[in-house]
């Protein structure tokens, strides 16, 4: 059973407040801090991971041996699993194929799968000897047909037979550079990132070198279904982004689960970033009869989630009100209190985790913006990384707004290459290296 945690910077405001908006009953805005942590594997029913392992075989693989490491990584991946039943391997250059896929893809498959779309689409394999034997035999030659893959990889995750709730939905992609065939454009991955999202499957993302589009595996991974995006500094990377998913999909304890927000009428939700271990703007919020749905990561025993959010609050009188409740999937909830006063020795920031938290998220995802040239928004960053790093008491937090100060800081000073780029970025999108997995 996972547990959820709220704080606010505040719980005692002025009784009575002048409104200060003039679209909304507005007084101010709080920031809420939400932290879910994980059950224990041991208390859940087993989960079937329904996983596609989407590899780039091009041309450029061939370099530094990358597609072996590439191969190598698979074979491992395919060894952690327990079950494979559902799990396919496809390789895309200028064509894709339909390297291996397990047993458990239903018979009618073809009707929505790749049985009629790819090479070899009529091999099922099944057992894992069989599967690292057909992993073995991949080649590289050829363009980068990425969106092309992405379409046969959403098909062939839809082709099982499994309830969507007895299932983890994730697309690994692997590549090392860009779309050279097919759609190119960020706009178009992020478009169909969306219609993942829809059918709650995740995407995790490892570019590897100099040569790869980021923003397009950054767009893929973030409005997926709350996928990842790693950089991979060189082709030994590649194993340690494999054994983290393996870590990731056995360590599974919720799949697809949701954070509800109930506010109280007055109430109102503002910006809201996932800030551990992910950092992300969460765009992809639901509202149903005024309660805030808000789609998160798969649980990972051991992994905590964290979520920052601006919440808007009107004008009340003296006294306590319950300004929103919140749970997890409607299986664990915590009542947020909120206490209106006319005492001034209660007006203080009780703690100020929650807002520093959330500058910190949103700096680093405008430090990303300053990496790629866009020096507009280098002052804010600095601005919001300096009042947590002065006047933050979490170490972890503090040290957080310390690298992203340095890293944007650095980019007026060196001049970076595509891959020192790269990686600048990738440390400003996660809280968790791959070592740490």
């Amino acid at each position: 059973m996972p547990s959820i945690n709220c704080t606010l910077n505040r719980t005692f405001l002025k009784a009575d407040a002048e409104i200060l908006y003039a679209d909304a009953e507005r007084v101010g805005a709080l920031f809420l801090n939400i932290d879910v942590e994980p059950g224990t594997i041991e208390s859940v029913e087993k989960i079937i991971p329904n996983v596609v392992l989407l590899i780039d075989s091009s041309g450029s693989m061939m370099s530094e041996r990358k597609l072996e490491m590439a191969k190598e990584a698979a074979k491992q991946f395919i060894n952690g699993l327990d079950d494979v039943s559902n799990v396919s391997v496809i390789t895309f250059s200028e064509v894709c194929k339909l390297v291996c896929r397990g047993k458990g893809k239903k018979e009618g498959a073809k009707e929505k799968g790749l049985l009629d779309k790819l090479l070899d689409g009529k091999m099922v394999t099944p057992d894992k000897s069989e599967m690292l034997e057909c992993i073995d035999r991949i080649e590289a030659k050829g363009g980068t047909a990425l969106f092309t893959a992405l379409e046969n990889a959403k098909d062939e995750i839809l082709s099982t037979n499994v309830e969507s709730e007895k299932r983890i939905d994730r697309v690994i992609v692997l590549s090392d550079g860009q779309p050279t065939v097919g759609q190119s454009l960020v706009e178009d991955f992020r478009d169909f990132a969306e219609l993942f999202a829809t059918e709650n499957i995740s995407i995790t993302c490892g570019g590897i070198g100099g040569d790869y589009n980021e923003d397009i595996l950054i767009a893929l991974a973030e409005y997926s279904r709350k996928g990842k995006w790693r950089h991979l500094k060189d082709a030994s990377d590649i194993t340690e982004l494999f054994r983290s998913e393996v870590k990731s999909i056995r360590g599974t304890t919720m799949i697809k689960p949701d954070i509800i927000i109930n506010p109280v009428k007055g109430f109102e939700l503002g910006d809201i970033y996932q800030a551990e271990p992910e950092v992300s703007h969460v765009e992809d919020i639901r509202v149903v009869n005024g309660s805030y749905i808000i789609p998160i990561g798969d649980l990972v025993e051991g992994e905590k989630q964290t979520y920052v959010a601006q919440v808007f609050y009107p004008s009340r009188p003296e006294g306590s009100f319950r300004m929103a409740q919140i749970s997890v999937s409607d299986k664990q909830t915590q009542d947020i209190i909120i206490n209106y006063t006319t005492d001034r020795d209660q007006f203080i920031y009780e703690d100020n985790r929650p807002r520093h938290r959330f500058l910190t998220a949103r700096a680093s995802l405008m430090g990303r913006d300053v990496i790629d040239g866009d020096s507009s928004k280098m002052d804010t960053v600095i601005k919001m990384t300096t009042e947590v790093i002065s006047e933050s008491i979490d170490e972890d937090l503090v040290n957080r707004a310390t690298r992203i100060k340095e890293t944007i800081m650095e980019k007026d000073t060196v001049i970076l290459t595509d891959e020192e780029k790269k990686a600048k970025k990738g440390t400003l999108s996660t809280t968790v290296i791959l070592e740490d997995r």
